[in-house]
């Protein structure tokens, strides 16, 4: 019984590379891996809950609130809330995929640490790995207020040490998350 040509054809990218003996220089991935995760955490901070001045429905009073606390935020007489000269400076937009979020900067991430490097499986045609790291978190003095804390204590939730698995694809730039992490 032979196989299918369609069958034979499609499996053929796969057999080669196991003949030939893919070959992948494993110290020097888990250290670009680990320096795009560095890169990562070095620039990026998790943002408190999306706020907008146009959309007031977007969070509850309470944790409008809990910001006017924390000096984040004004609130008039009207119940009209403003950015203070400090929830301006930490205020963010990321436009990416697959939404765009904006809110204040709440906290940020440290000491990240890669723990496992899968070794790379080909899905839809690209090489994918695995990778499992830690990471430290580092709040903001304005969101460990005890009114911040209470009002945004789903967003608030991680621990000191964190621990996350996520995958990334093999492309002409190297290796790269697959999906945004934060």
């Amino acid at each position: 019984m032979s196989l299918p040509k369609v069958l034979c054809i499609a499996a053929l990218p796969a057999a080669i590379l196991g003949f030939v003996g893919f070959k992948v220089n494993e110290a020097s991935t888990k250290q670009e891996i680990t320096q795009q995760v560095q890169t990562l955490f070095d620039h990026a901070c998790g943002l408190l809950a999306p706020i907008s001045p146009q959309d007031n429905e977007a969070i509850s009073v309470e944790q409008y609130d809990a910001l006017v606390d924390a000096g984040m935020m004004l609130r008039s007489p009207k119940a009209v809330y403003a950015l203070t000269a400090q929830g301006q400076a930490v205020f963010q937009f990321r436009d990416r995929w697959p939404i765009g979020q904006l809110g204040l900067c709440a906290y940020h991430f440290e000491d990240a640490t890669v723990e496992d490097v899968s070794f790379p499986e080909i899905h839809s045609n690209h090489f994918v790995r695995h990778v499992t790291f830690t990471f430290h978190t580092r709040y903001e003095d304005w969101a460990k207020t005890p009114s911040v804390q209470k009002a945004y204590h789903g967003e608030l939730g991680l621990s000191r040490e964190n621990r996350l698995s996520a995958p990334m694809v093999l492309t002409k730039s190297g290796w790269v998350f697959v999906e945004p992490l934060i």
